[in-house]
């Protein structure tokens, strides 16, 4: 070994400087099977487009889905669905503007009622509630009102149509409120207990979250 000035030189094995992991076998394997297990968030649809329905259905847990949401990314990726007409219409968040969405949602597989309500929410139009089983349940213990998925949709216009056009904020603000009252300040609570923040947890105790 030779020190020169602020320069260290050493002797080394220089068939191996271009992969110093080569020293350690064991863990160069270890960390090639880790990093080849890690999939990155949100993948653009190409991406999405390319993969094996399989290896999706597998990968993510997404089982049937898996199809409709490669047939999506691949639509997406040819230009069968434009999202560009999408992002137009929500320019105005008005009602004409939400029934045009509806309409183009409504052409994609799979995007029934309680898909097209969660999308449209997301895209700024706030005049729907996505009904499904959660929705029945707080109605009956929030306001005491027995409904079937053939007769929510009524009841939750009756009881939020007057906030129109912002009856899902009111539903979701109404609808966590009740959760935190149940389960406490989410603000409090450590974000690994977030995932204990279901409706069947409330059938075994309140105030489940310490």
């Amino acid at each position: 070994m030779l020190l020169s000035g602020t320069t260290l030189v050493s002797s080394v094995n220089h068939e191996n400087i271009g992969n110093p992991m080569s020293h350690y076998p064991s863990l160069y394997e270890d960390s090639k099977a880790y990093c080849n297990n890690i999939m990155g968030d949100f993948p653009s649809p190409k991406e999405i487009a390319r993969l094996d329905e399989k290896y999706l259905a597998k990968r993510c847990c997404l089982g049937y889905r898996a199809r409709r949401i490669l047939k999506l990314a691949q639509a997406v990726d040819d230009g069968s669905i434009k999202l560009s007409k999408l992002e137009e219409l929500c320019s105005e968040a008005s009602l004409t503007n939400c029934n045009k969405v509806d309409g183009m949602l409504k052409e994609i597989n799979g995007f029934g009622p309680f898909t097209r309500g969660n999308v449209l929410m997301c895209m700024g139009f706030y005049n729907v509630v996505p009904t499904d089983s959660e929705t029945i349940r707080h109605l009956k213990q929030v306001h005491a009102r027995a409904t079937t998925i053939g007769t929510v949709k009524e009841v939750v216009e009756e009881i939020y149509g007057h906030y129109e056009p912002y009856q899902f904020l009111a539903y979701w603000s109404e609808l966590w409120s009740f959760y935190e009252g149940w389960f406490g300040k989410l603000s409090e609570m450590s974000s690994s207990d977030y995932r204990l923040i279901t409706a069947s947890n409330m059938k075994t105790q309140r105030k489940y979250i310490k």
